[in-house]
Parts: C-alpha cells; sequence; structure tokens
C-alpha cells in the first residue's frame, strides 16, 4: 500500500502540496499501472509529461533545486517538463529558512 504524501516528503513540500494531494495520489496509481502493464520505467520528466498529457492536464506545478551549476535556475526534471509540456508549467522553490 502506498504511503501517504505527508511520509514521503519533508513536511513544508507536504503542506504546500496538500490541496493536491489528490490528485499526486492519482499520478502515483496511474505510475504503478503503467508498471504493471508492463511499461518500463521513464525517467521522472517522461513520466510527468506523459500523465499530464494522458490525463489533459491543462496547469504542471513542479518544483525545482539548484543540483549544479548548470542547472542553477532549474532543476533537469523541470527544465524538461517546462520545455517539453503542453501545457502551463509554473516552477516553484520552496523557501529554505
Amino acid at each position: 500500500m502506498p504511503q501517504p504524501l505527508s511520509q514521503l516528503v519533508d513536511p513544508g513540500w507536504a503542506q504546500a502540496l496538500s490541496p493536491v494531494a489528490d490528485q499526486v495520489a492519482h499520478m502515483g496509481d496511474f505510475l504503478r499501472a503503467e508498471v504493471a502493464a508492463g511499461h518500463r520505467y521513464l525517467p521522472a520528466a517522461d513520466a510527468i509529461l506523459r500523465y499530464a498529457d494522458h490525463n489533459r492536464i491543462g496547469h504542471i506545478v513542479i518544483g525545482a533545486r539548484s543540483a549544479s551549476a548548470l542547472r542553477r535556475h532549474l532543476g533537469s526534471v523541470s527544465s524538461k517538463v517546462v520545455a517539453e509540456a503542453d501545457c502551463s508549467v509554473t516552477v516553484v522553490r520552496l523557501g529554505t529558512g
């Protein structure tokens, strides 16, 4: 059985995502069904893009963190989602203090 979102992410993200927790759970169900159907593992950005396309999502909200100098403004996942999504994308950073 999948764990609740509040147990998977730090408390700040859990609180920020609480209004969309049902949609996050639905995405998890979708991805588990993809795996059960024999679809190969998808990188995170590809999974998000596939889910958004399959479910006709009109707006993606995604977090970002700096992982390297090259990806200073957006992470690699958020960069790909911004570049390839067919819908609006909002990139947010959770404050650290």
